[in-house]
Order: C-alpha cells, then sequence, then structure tokens
C-alpha cells in the first residue's frame, strides 16, 4: 500500500512538472506574448524596471521585469486586452491604457521612460506592437467579427471556409466513418472531415479548443462543436508554421473561449427557420412539387460574471437545437411486375419505364421524417492565484440524436435508428 501511494505521489509531481514545462513550450501556440526593451530618452537601456499587465476584462494581473540590457518577456497570456503599466526609479511611470493581444502571437513594445517623479504619469494612447518572429500564415477571427457575419446553422467551424486557401471535401473522400459501425449505420459525412486545408485531406487537420484537443479518436473530425455564444476567437493556420504546431499536414483550427468578467454580462438568443421562408428547388418545380417540409429552432443563452472580483470568474453557455428534418430519397429502381405498395414508383413524362441494359427500370422517390436534436453546455472557470499562477477549468457536454438509415427493415421507414452520440 505504502509502495502504491509513492508512485501515485511520484506520478503526481512528475505531472506538475510536466505540464509547467508544456505550458513554457505552448507559449507561442495557444497563448500571447509581449517582449521589449526598456530605454530612456537616450535610448539607454534600464535594468530593473517593473512591467505591469492588467487584463480590462478581469483584472488579473502579470508582472515582469527588464534585466541589464534593459530587456523584458511576460509570456502565456490569455489573448485579449490589456493595461500595461511601465515604473522604475527616477522615472515617470507610463501607461498604456489599451493594449490588445492575440493569441499565438509575439508582440515587441518597446517602453521609453523619461525622467521624472512618481506623482506624474504618462499616458500612451496611440500604440502599435510589431510581431518579428511572427511567421504563421492564416486567419484570426475575433468574437466582435463572428457577431457581425451571418453563419447559417451557427457552426463556427464553418468560419473556416473563409480563408481562401479552405475548400469543401468531395463526398467521395468523405466515405472515411468508423468501419466498425458503417454497415450497420453509415458514416459519412457525420464522422468524417468537412474541409480541406492548403490541399490536404480533410483527415489531416488539427482541431483544438482552448489549445486542447478536439480530435475524435475514430475518425476524422471534431470531436465536440462549441456554441456560437461561447467563442471569442477562431484562428486558422494552414502553412509555415513552427515546429510545435503539428500534427497536420493539412492545418490548425483552434478555438478559443469566452471567459466571465469583473461584470456580469449575458445572452439569449433564437434563430428559426422555415420551408415557408425558402425557395423551391429547380428540380422539385420542374416536377411540379411544393418545397420539402423543413424547420430548424436553435435557442439558449450564455451568462458570465466574477464570484470573487479580480479572482474568480464563471462563464456559462446552453444551446439547444431541435430539427424535425425530412429526406428526399430519389433512386432508380427495378421494375417489379407485382404491385408492392410499400415502394412506390413515380411515373415517367413519356408514361413508360426506364430501360437499362435491357432491365426495366423506373424513378424511386419518398420523403423520410429524419428529425434531429443537439443540446450543447458549457462551463468554464478562471482562477488567479497571485499575479504567478492561474487555473482554468472547462467542462463541455454534447449530446446529439438523429435517425440514420440501416441495411433492415422492409421499409424505409423501418429501417432508420435513432443514433446517439454523446461528447464530453
Amino acid at each position: 500500500m505504502a509502495h502504491l501511494l509513492t508512485r501515485i505521489l511520484w506520478a503526481l509531481v512528475v505531472g506538475m512538472l510536466l505540464s509547467e514545462r508544456l505550458m513554457g513550450w505552448a507559449d507561442d501556440l495557444d497563448h500571447a506574448t509581449l517582449e521589449g526593451f526598456v530605454l530612456d530618452p537616450t535610448d539607454a537601456a534600464i535594468p530593473g524596471a517593473r512591467i505591469t499587465l492588467i487584463e480590462r476584462q478581469t483584472g488579473m494581473q502579470r508582472t515582469g521585469e527588464s534585466d541589464g540590457r534593459g530587456w523584458y518577456r511576460i509570456t502565456a497570456l490569455a489573448p485579449g486586452a490589456y493595461r500595461l503599466r511601465a515604473e522604475a526609479p527616477g522615472f515617470s511611470p507610463l501607461e498604456y491604457p489599451e493594449l490588445p493581444l492575440r493569441a499565438g502571437h509575439t508582440q515587441r513594445l518597446d517602453v521609453r521612460l523619461r525622467p521624472g517623479s512618481l506623482i506624474e504619469v504618462v499616458t500612451v494612447t496611440d500604440v502599435e506592437t510589431i510581431a518579428p518572429t511572427r511567421t504563421v500564415v492564416g486567419l484570426s477571427l475575433r468574437s466582435e467579427e463572428i457577431e457581425a457575419l451571418p453563419l447559417n446553422g451557427r457552426n463556427p467551424l464553418d468560419l473556416v471556409f473563409l480563408f481562401a486557401s479552405v475548400q469543401a471535401e468531395p463526398f467521395e473522400t468523405r466515405d472515411l466513418g468508423d468501419p466498425a459501425t458503417r454497415d450497420v449505420v453509415p458514416a459519412p459525412p457525420q464522422e468524417a472531415g468537412i474541409f480541406s486545408l492548403s490541399g490536404g485531406r480533410a483527415y489531416s487537420n488539427n482541431i483544438t479548443i482552448d489549445g486542447f484537443d478536439n480530435n475524435d479518436d475514430r475518425a476524422a473530425r471534431e470531436r465536440a462543436i462549441p456554441s456560437l455564444e461561447s467563442i471569442a476567437e477562431v484562428q486558422i493556420i494552414t502553412n509555415q508554421y513552427s515546429a510545435e504546431y503539428g500534427r497536420a499536414s493539412g492545418g490548425r483550427i483552434n478555438v478559443f473561449t469566452r471567459r466571465g468578467g469583473n461584470q456580469f454580462r449575458g445572452a439569449i438568443f433564437g434563430d428559426f427557420q422555415d420551408e415557408s421562408l425558402n425557395a423551391n428547388s429547380f428540380f422539385r418545380n420542374a416536377r411540379g412539387q411544393k418545397r420539402a417540409p423543413f424547420q430548424r429552432r436553435e435557442y439558449g443563452g450564455r451568462l458570465g460574471g466574477p464570484i470573487r472580483r479580480d479572482r474568480l470568474f464563471f462563464f456559462g453557455v446552453v444551446e439547444r437545437q431541435e430539427e424535425p428534418d425530412t429526406d428526399a430519397i430519389i433512386a432508380l429502381l427495378p421494375v417489379d411486375p407485382r404491385a408492392n405498395p410499400a415502394y412506390p414508383l413515380q411515373e415517367t413524362p413519356t408514361g413508360r419505364p426506364f430501360v437499362r441494359d435491357g432491365v426495366p427500370v423506373a424513378l424511386f422517390e419518398e420523403e423520410v421524417s429524419a428529425p434531429g436534436q443537439r443540446t450543447y453546455v458549457s462551463d468554464r472557470l478562471d482562477a488567479a492565484f497571485g499575479t504567478a499562477h492561474q487555473l482554468v477549468f472547462r467542462f463541455d457536454a454534447t449530446r446529439t440524436n438523429r435517425l440514420r438509415a440501416r441495411d433492415q427493415g422492409a421499409t424505409l421507414r423501418e429501417g432508420l435508428v435513432n443514433r446517439r452520440r454523446d461528447s464530453l
């Protein structure tokens, strides 16, 4: 028993050390980094200057100090807007009230202090940072841009198609579902990748949420789709990335989620679609058929705020999607001379059956109800322990139900089975 406890203790210690090391390696991957020189008016270095970054939304602080060369570097910063204050003995403090930092960027800001007293504070409102080590080719969309874009279906991963080198994966290569269930419940496209980056296969992408893996263990798709209400930024990286971005010959998609702040903020939403608002398709008009039944209802809300100001925050999202959908099954089938009411065949415009290779065939068409539901719940807690340690806890749960076809049953309706998929 004592030997087992010792092994568990060692495992915990090694895990903590590895997590600290991995966080250091991941600074340029999922966080922001700020660096630069602290100089006086003659461009001489100022050692020992204190740099304080205060996140505007939460009030969390990070500090750094310039070395003998006047160089400072603050890593593992959460993306967002900050307020920077620089101070050194014998110099007037300098403040930047608005300093935006973006994930995956190492931004440089040289701070110039002028001699003066601690009472006088110099405020700089026009700030421009540069990213001299930035070599990534990609696209970043912030929450303000995402909310301004019309997005049918409210799937944040559809934003990937805004980038020039992204293409929808064709159906013939999307048939890459789970081999164990493909014969019973066909998988494409629900369990295959849906987009191709830079000419790569749809199963060669790496999708993460807040830096954590979000790839399905069985197939080439995302494990969970976050709610659009929880998105703070979507980052797409297609090529020319550093080695730490690996695991993806196509590209990397990183989704950053919202966090709570010192003020309570929330929103509710509802989205409704109906066939009465849609135009009929060309082929249904040609056959004299009315619009296919279609409805989609999406509703939910988000709420975030402080549990303890400047120290502990929460953010939560609940979303529900209901789609009483109808699928049209259209195929050419051999004509049975006997009547078969379970498979009604449509007459051809000439009143005669199609003939192919000597076998009479005719058009088969039937609309089958295939309703689906999706429920998504997400919670996030952010805690600050001083200026050196922070803790983030996230929980996501998704349940999807949809009728899917299988190769059993005398009729199409009997051949549908409800398939549930849970993601945590």
